[in-house]
């Protein structure tokens, strides 16, 4: 974020909160300490480079308007690749034989412009031990840091299907993804091969120009399997990669799925043959994973925890861990952060409660990982979770009108189909069931004046059942949901 100009962070800015929420002229110009005439020309930009106008000014509020062909991902994508900053460090990442000149007719600025701005990226790019040097440009620094910016600098911008790169060169790093070596204890879908693509053909670029990582050949017992399959590899033709020989360099290999050769990967594949004692940091994760198990009581299977620690692991302390201050500087549009800032109703009242178990177990340097380790709960134990809390908060509900018991099923069919396993719905029948009607916790659908009754847990019906009248059921129900969760969590702390 902190590498894009003023007006690009202002125009991501303005975005996340009006997806929030409305402003008014006098909010956002107070916020981003600007004119209103500046303000409406920020809108005039933005609306200009998504395309269409996704931010209205209305007479009092401006608010935000995605349209279904767009999505918030793809407005920031948008920004992202009409940005100016973007745009010189690809073209410096693809072409280290460039110059200042070369580079402003490349971009169609003034050669002045190109040595501001990379004064500028300098700046930032001093956070994290990197720079953009000359003779020719090029990028150099830690190594590692600088292949996840460009990992994440493709990914928000193109998207990982749509990378930059040529096909051969996917051809050949693909080759290797098919291998069992070093996967034979991960999981494998086409989600997974596009960030392994991506984040090898960053590598792979950085090789051809001669930044290389450290030697990783002290990685333990599996990669000499690797490096043996890796020779009977070597007279297989590059497939047409610009640059390269074509017979393959073990040490080249080794440099290129660097990230999947080193301890950090490895010694967490095979979790089945690990003796967690010996690994106090996955350890601490294990800890973590069992009391949000206990807290919910949550009948996970100990192969699917396992999965879940060491993909938290690799996030948290492994190969993908970065410091705040790098994450701060090289990611725009944070997933995990998002999906914790925008969880539904039902989710977002147990995050405190998971991000106490979180600080109680995990180190305080890896706070900013938190968004992250409650995303993969949330998704990799979502089947789980949602059974086991659907059946634990469940909600009754009692119809009764006395005029016609197949009026009822009507109503409990329709809103059995708005609302499915969430409610327990019952049609009262007989006489003798008529005292359940005044049982606190029930909601009551009636066409009766019912005395003895709490007004709030009463819709009362006519002969006719509406979309209103069902928004209402709809609405007292998630209310009594969360009401129920709520101190689900507060009694099971």
């Amino acid at each position: 974020m902190l590498l894009l100009s003023d007006r690009d962070r202002l125009c991501i800015q303005l975005i996340k909160m009006l997806k929030e929420r409305n402003y008014t002229y006098e909010e956002l110009c107070k916020m981003f300490d600007i004119s209103r005439n500046n303000l409406n020309k920020l809108i005039s930009d933005l609306n200009a480079i998504i395309g269409e106008p996704i931010i209205l000014i209305q007479k009092v509020d401006i608010t935000l308007n995605i349209n279904n062909n767009l999505s918030y991902d793809g407005c920031i994508s948008k920004i992202l690749s009409q940005s100016l900053e973007y745009h010189l460090l690809e073209q410096i990442f693809f072409n280290e034989d460039m110059s200042y000149l070369t580079l402003s007719l490349e971009l169609f600025v003034s050669e002045s412009t190109i040595r501001k701005i990379i004064a500028r990226l300098n700046e930032k790019l001093a956070l994290m031990d990197c720079a953009i040097l000359t003779r020719p440009l090029r990028l150099e620094g830690d190594e590692r840091t600088i292949r996840v910016l460009f990992f994440r600098l493709f990914k928000e911008t193109y998207g990982l299907s749509n990378t930059p790169f040529k096909e051969e060169e996917k051809q050949y790093i693909d080759q290797f993804y098919d291998l069992d070596i070093p996967f034979a204890h991960r999981n494998k879908s086409l989600q997974e091969r596009l960030n392994f693509q991506l984040l090898s053909l960053v590598a792979l670029t950085r090789e051809k120009h001669g930044h290389s990582m450290a030697s990783v050949r002290k990685v333990g017992k599996a990669l000499p399997a690797f490096l043996k399959l890796s020779n009977v590899l070597s007279n297989v033709p590059f497939l047409g990669v610009h640059k390269i020989p074509n017979s393959l360099s073990v040490e080249f290999i080794e440099n290129v799925f660097s990230a999947f050769l080193h301890n950090d990967f490895l010694k967490v594949s095979n979790y089945k043959k690990l003796k967690l004692k010996d690994h106090p940091e996955l350890l601490s994760i294990y800890d973590f994973v069992t009391e949000v198990e206990t807290l919910f009581n949550l009948p996970i299977n100990e192969e699917i925890k396992q999965l879940v620690c060491r993909d938290m692991y690799d996030g948290i302390f492994g190969y993908l861990s970065l410091t705040k201050e790098v994450i701060d500087l090289v990611v725009v549009n944070n997933e995990y952060v998002n999906f914790v800032e925008n969880a539904d109703l039902l989710v977002k009242d147990i995050i405190p409660a998971i991000k106490k178990l979180y600080d109680k177990h995990i180190d305080a340097s890896k706070t900013h990982y938190f968004p992250f380790a409650f995303y993969l709960l949330q998704t990799r134990f979502n089947h789980v979770f949602i059974e086991e809390i659907r059946e634990r908060l469940k909600v009754n509900i009692l119809i009764y009108v006395d005029y016609d018991v197949y009026y009822a099923e009507y109503i409990k069919t329709r809103i059995e189909f708005e609302l499915g396993d969430y409610v327990d719905i019952r049609i009262i029948e007989k006489k003798e069931s008529l005292a359940d009607l005044k049982q606190s916790g029930n909601l009551i659908i009636t066409n009766l004046l019912l005395d003895g009754c709490d007004e709030e847990n009463i819709i009362r019906i006519s002969h006719y059942f509406s979309y209103t009248i069902l928004d209402r059921i709809i609405v007292w129900v998630r209310q009594e949901k969360r009401k129920a969760l709520n101190a689900l969590v507060i009694k099971d702390e």
